[in-house]
């Protein structure tokens, strides 16, 4: 199956994560990318934020299982980020959460 350049764009953006092991490695990258979100909130979470900055898109949603770009296309999400969604969404990492009622 031939990828659209979005979808190959949100692949290339996660390349970012390829040397990331566990949970606190992923949130290491995204606070020295400055990138911050809400948990529990699919579409900006740190994560879904990330892609969409570096993507330039505004259609992505991270679940424990999936990342979504949009309704047209989907990929499993890798263990360490996998991680790290279950520990944001549980408060693990307070200091990437941009809602002040957090």
């Amino acid at each position: 199956m031939d990828l659209s350049e979005g979808q190959q764009a949100t692949l290339s953006a996660l390349d970012q994560f390829d040397e990331c092991t566990t949970a606190d490695e992923v949130a290491q990258v995204l606070r020295e990318k400055g990138i911050k979100g809400d948990p529990m909130i699919a579409c900006s979470c740190p994560l879904a934020n990330f892609l969409d900055q570096e993507t330039g898109d505004m259609v992505h949603f991270v679940t424990t299982t999936t990342i979504d770009r949009g309704m047209d296309w989907s990929t499993a999400i890798p263990e360490p980020l996998r991680q790290f969604v279950l520990a944001f969404d549980r408060n693990g990492y307070p200091d990437l959460i941009t809602r002040s009622d957090a």
